[in-house]
């Protein structure tokens, strides 16, 4: 039995539930007064449980997915959470599996925009990553295509017009610029004599601004070999989800790049496990320097150490489940046109698509190995 403690009681949300008997599934029926539904099962108890409270949504989580976890999988939406604490307390033998569906947390750190309009700062991150020594081998294949899920992207950013083909979700971009700086690093215009090169910058770009779980299974389901996930969902391991990601490596041969965070604020410490990053078949990507000699008498950026200033101890996430360490803290990136298009940009967010781009390349130049070889390969 499963309960998230992150619930506020009093609260509108929405929760998972597992229903392994299919005789215990609701029927729905939508009410005629209003937008709210009406649950009924033949169980009476439960039938007054689901009555007692407004619910706006009841449905499965994902409908397309084949293991069967998943399957026993559903998604209510209540005006009150404590229908899910009631369910839990009651119930637990037909519903053995509840958690509220956490709003993911975004990794990026703007504590540094650099400076705007003309601006021209050298790659470092991608000289240390040896990115254009890969370029002589390969730039990314342009039928290969990258999923990214974030907020909202810049589709009018001269970086970024011809490289996101296919847009899911609301896309209404505003003055929050994360997705957008989150694609430049993955594949921004290059070659064009503006701003900065992305690092798989021939590889097209599906953009998601919709950072489900289930948007996750959708998009590896429609054949995409990367998806990069810059955002945290959660601070505790759980099976669903760990069955979702273990699903979308191993039985849709796709690989989630998910950043490690960023500060102890995420989830409590520097080293706490965060997720989806921390699970098994989830590539987690933490941060080093990437702009001075180590020993250099400026302490700030040395290549390869993981302090963003050597000495403080405040660094982006490390811990057993981070697999790889990619340039992380000053990173040049594309901004929202109106921000003023380019900038620098600190946190994981940003190593992930750059690893997310290593992939893509390595696919691009051996398209039949599978995604633990490109794993093995990264």
């Amino acid at each position: 039995m499963c309960l998230s403690y992150y619930i506020i009681y009093g609260q509108a949300g929405s929760f998972y539930v597992q229903i392994p008997d299919k005789s215990n599934v609701p029927e729905v029926n939508t009410l005629k007064s209003s937008s709210s539904l009406q649950l009924t099962t033949a169980n009476q108890e439960v039938n007054k449980v689901f009555q007692k409270y407004e619910v706006k949504k009841f449905e499965k989580a994902f409908p397309t997915a084949v293991t069967p976890l998943l399957q026993e999988i559903y998604i209510v939406e209540s005006s009150n959470l404590e229908l899910m604490q009631e369910l839990n307390s009651k119930f637990p033998e037909k519903f053995p599996y509840i958690k509220q569906i956490m709003e993911p947390i975004l990794l990026y750190e703007p504590n540094d925009f650099g400076s705007n309009g003309g601006w021209t700062e050298e790659q470092t991150n991608l000289e240390l990553m040896q990115i254009p020594q890969a370029w002589d081998i390969t730039k990314g294949h342009e039928n290969l295509v990258i999923g990214i899920t974030d907020t909202d992207f810049d589709l009018t950013h001269p970086e970024l017009d011809d490289k996101i083909i296919t847009i899911r979700g609301t896309n209404t971009y505003g003055g929050y610029s994360h997705g957008t700086r989150v694609a430049s690093a993955l594949s921004a215009e290059t070659d064009n004599n503006t701003g900065i090169s992305g690092t798989a910058f021939n590889c097209p770009i599906l953009a998601s601004s919709t950072r489900t779980d289930n948007e996750m299974l959708l998009i590896a389901q429609s054949g995409i070999r990367v998806i990069n996930a810059s955002w945290i969902n959660g601070c505790n391991y759980d099976s669903v989800q760990d069955a979702l990601y273990d699903e979308i490596r191993n039985l849709n041969n796709c690989i989630v790049v998910a950043g490690a965070g960023n500060n102890p604020g995420h989830c409590g410490s520097n080293t706490a496990y965060v997720y989806p990053a921390s699970y098994d078949n989830v590539i987690s990507v933490s941060s080093v320097g990437h702009r001075r000699p180590r020993g250099s008498a400026n302490l700030e950026g040395w290549y390869d150490c993981h302090e963003a200033v050597i000495g403080d101890t405040n660094t982006h996430h490390h811990n057993d489940r981070v697999n790889i360490c990619v340039p992380g803290y000053r990173i040049p990136v594309c901004f929202h046109t109106s921000e003023g298009s380019y900038g620098l940009s600190w946190g994981t967010s940003l190593a992930a698509p750059q690893t997310a781009g290593v992939c893509a390349l390595i696919i691009s130049v051996n398209p039949c190995l599978n995604a633990d070889e490109v794993v093995d390969r990264l």
